[in-house]
């Protein structure tokens, strides 16, 4: 599996001076607007987009067809994607979060927040692309872009509706002990819907014809 992620790893280096300049141009823009939360969002956002990247490049040049020529094995392929997805989106939120803390130095702004949105932004995006991997499995890499759109909302509506019932959870004085079930809850779920989406994606690639 380490020869898989270094093969991907290695094709995603040519984009690395792309993305260094669309970060540095977002950093000064998120400076100048003054919001370091945009900042640690787009690198997230940039850091999950590769994983879709990954995936077209393999699906052109048609690289499962010539793994399984190999000794490789359908699970240890979904295994080294989902690995990738891992390490991109966490170092996407760690260099979000440290990016975006050197803004709220500057700006004079509570570090702390910056932190829990950071990990919430990431937690966000990896239950979308949690969603999307078995879609790509399943439809290809267009068509499962496509689906970007819907899934997006839907989870935006969701967390939108969430912080909405937390609010007014405020102002019904509900119990103290809600403030630290509900991240926990939260972090739960993100887990098993990764799991999930894993075990779907063995599912579908055990079963496809390529």
């Amino acid at each position: 599996m380490s020869g898989l992620l270094l093969k991907d790893l290695l094709n995603l280096k040519r984009l690395a001076k792309q993305y260094l300049v669309i970060l540095a141009a977002m950093f000064v823009w998120g400076a100048f607007m003054k919001n370091a939360y945009f900042v640690s969002m787009y690198v997230v956002l940039c850091g999950s987009m590769v994983v879709l990247t990954s995936f077209s490049y393999d699906e052109y040049a048609h690289f499962e067809k010539y793994a399984l020529t190999m000794p490789i094995t359908r699970d240890t392929l979904v295994k080294e994607k989902y690995l990738l997805l891992l390490m991109l989106v966490g170092g996407g939120t760690a260099l979000g979060i440290g990016l975006g803390a050197v803004l709220t130095v500057i700006l004079k702004e509570s570090i702390l927040e910056l932190n829990i949105s950071g990990l919430a932004i990431g937690a966000i995006f990896l239950v979308v692309y949690s969603v999307i991997v078995p879609l790509i499995y399943k439809m290809g890499v267009e068509k499962a872009r496509m689906c970007m759109v819907g899934i997006y909302i839907g989870l935006f509506a969701l967390v939108f509706g969430t912080l909405k019932l937390v609010q007014l959870g405020n102002g019904l004085r509900l119990p103290g002990y809600l403030g630290v079930l509900l991240p926990a809850a939260g972090v739960l779920a993100v887990v098993v819907i990764f799991v999930c989406s894993f075990w779907i994606s063995l599912r579908i690639v055990r079963k496809k014809e390529w």
